[in-house]
């Protein structure tokens, strides 16, 4: 979408479309309608491609809206049940926690706020996400930091880590959770990633050859089976997994790691 902003003529033809058809929401309504409604002729799968491509145009601007509806945070951290307590209700007392992949830390804020004596340490690549979450969700027991978690990882003592909707933007997902494992030897993961399966316009896409996962930085999308094999692969041994919300939610422990429980207390986080 940027680059389509970014385009001179784009940017002439959005004026004059802001003077003249912005304020008629029924008026641009038709126009669309009638625009779908041309492919009534067309090749089914010729006017599918199409079809999926405006969809997704669409998508990406809801998501925008969602941003902006949720001043800065997408809306649906306040209204998908459950997004944030799967987390912080499994995080014993007195945790170190790294979120990794922490976008602009509601998550991260989440936890901190809910799970007794913890400490969380947010990182993200985004600049701009990692500047709202300092702005926004400061607290004593939260540090943001910015940098590329595939390559500079801070160097602590970790308890828990969370991946949520971050490994299927990771090429080498099974070298990058060993590695996780190596450097910080967690008693927990958890775990939330896209399900392949959400909807069956996936597999019509695939068919048609069109990229079908839901966000172009996708490098995967998971089964429920294809999952429990890249954490096998990984030497992680899933604990507990559910399907909500088009995703996978999952508990996480290294092999032969014993799993602590939710109220048992975790050393000083001196």
């Amino acid at each position: 979408m940027n680059s389509i902003t970014k385009n001179p003529l784009y940017l002439f033809a959005l004026k004059i479309l802001r003077c003249t058809l912005a304020p008629f929401s029924r008026l641009r309504m038709l126009l669309i309608k009638l625009l779908i409604v041309l492919e009534e002729r067309n090749d089914p799968q010729y006017s599918l491609r199409w079809l999926f491509e405006v969809h997704s145009f669409v998508e990406e601007w809801i998501d925008r809206k969602a941003i902006e509806w949720g001043n800065g945070v997408h809306v649906k951290h306040e209204l998908m049940r459950g997004i944030h307590s799967f987390f912080h209700e499994r995080i014993p007392e007195n945790a170190m926690v790294l979120d990794i992949g922490c976008g602009a830390g509601a998550l991260a804020n989440s936890i901190a706020a809910n799970v007794k004596n913890v400490k969380v340490i947010g990182i993200d690549m985004n600049k701009d996400h990692i500047e709202f979450a300092q702005g926004n969700f400061a607290r004593d027991n939260i540090t943001f930091l910015q940098g590329d978690a595939t390559q500079n990882l801070p160097g602590l003592n970790v308890d828990v880590i969370v991946l949520s909707s971050f490994l299927e933007h990771v090429e080498k997902r099974v070298e990058f959770l060993k590695g996780l494992v190596e450097t910080y030897n967690p008693s927990l993961f958890l775990i939330r990633v896209p399900t392949i399966e959400r909807h069956f316009h996936s597999a019509m896409k695939r068919d048609l050859g069109i990229f079908c996962y839901v966000d172009k930085d996708h490098k995967t999308e998971y089964t429920s089976e294809s999952f429990s094999q890249e954490m096998s692969d990984a030497g992680l041994e899933v604990v507990t997994k559910e399907v909500r919300w088009g995703d996978i939610w999952v508990e996480c422990r290294s092999l032969g790691k014993p799993i602590r429980l939710k109220d048992e207390k975790i050393g000083s986080m001196a």
